[in-house]
């Protein structure tokens, strides 16, 4: 009888015990939002692999496809087009157009030119992705979690809201815990939003270099800008 008291009260313990060492591992575990953005902290960049995206409350929306190359740290940003060999390339306060196929590219001030809405929110996806990385442990949001259906696919949405500023975030990840898509604004109404099938922070920092051998066609550029109006000719705003 003694010995059953012994094994039931040991039995007991340990499933005390199990279930406590769950309990600290589910608080300490985190959020996946949390562990992304730890992720991106550490490395200071991230790559994107975007499918489509939208802007200023859905007013812009396109489905072209892109990679998105981000630098935090040194405030560089790619855009690779891939499937139309044109690269559009943010750095030193320019702008850098670059045609792969022709091995050749045109420079602009970044105050000179909008290319596209694309890089625009490019721009402001940086903007507002960085309040998150640069507080990766999320201590200055409110989490709530809930599941929708995005594309066809039920997903888990991870809904950060700023506990004093305005901005939320909401992060999708798929059936495989992938981050599939992330919708971003402010309290100013700016908004932003990305689907995306691959994301990652490990990548070759020479993306943001071009080929030595490529042609500076900057110069022609703006003497087309120049010469095409006085005939009548309208220059082709450059759209991607």
């Amino acid at each position: 009888m003694k010995n059953t008291k012994k094994i039931t009260a040991l039995v007991l313990a340990l499933v005390m015990a199990f279930s406590f060492s769950l309990t600290v591992f589910a608080q300490s575990s985190g959020s996946r939002t949390e562990q992304v953005l730890s992720l991106v902290s550490q490395a200071g960049k991230f790559k994107a692999s975007v499918t489509s995206f939208s802007y200023n409350s859905g007013a812009v929306t396109n489905n072209i496809r892109f990679d998105v190359f981000d630098d935090l740290k040194a405030d560089k940003i790619l855009c690779d087009f891939t499937d139309k060999n044109i690269k559009v390339l943010y750095g030193d306060s320019s702008i850098s157009v670059v045609f792969s196929r022709f091995f050749s590219y045109l420079t602009f001030s970044a105050t000179d030119i909008t290319i596209a809405p694309v890089i625009g929110g490019v721009k402001l996806f940086q903007k507002l992705f960085k309040s998150f990385v640069d507080d990766p442990t999320l201590s200055a949001f409110a989490l709530t979690t809930s599941t929708e259906v995005r594309n066809g696919k039920t997903c888990t949405l991870e809904h950060f809201k700023g506990l004093v500023v305005g901005t939320s975030g909401s992060f999708y990840y798929d059936e495989s815990g992938r981050l599939c898509e992330i919708l971003l604004s402010d309290n100013a109404g700016e908004y932003i939003g990305f689907t995306i099938s691959e994301f990652t922070t490990v990548f070759d920092n020479s993306v943001f270099s071009i080929p030595v051998y490529y042609f500076n066609i900057s110069l022609f550029w703006k003497l087309l800008q120049i010469i095409l109006p006085m005939l009548g000719v309208t220059i082709p705003f450059i759209t991607l």
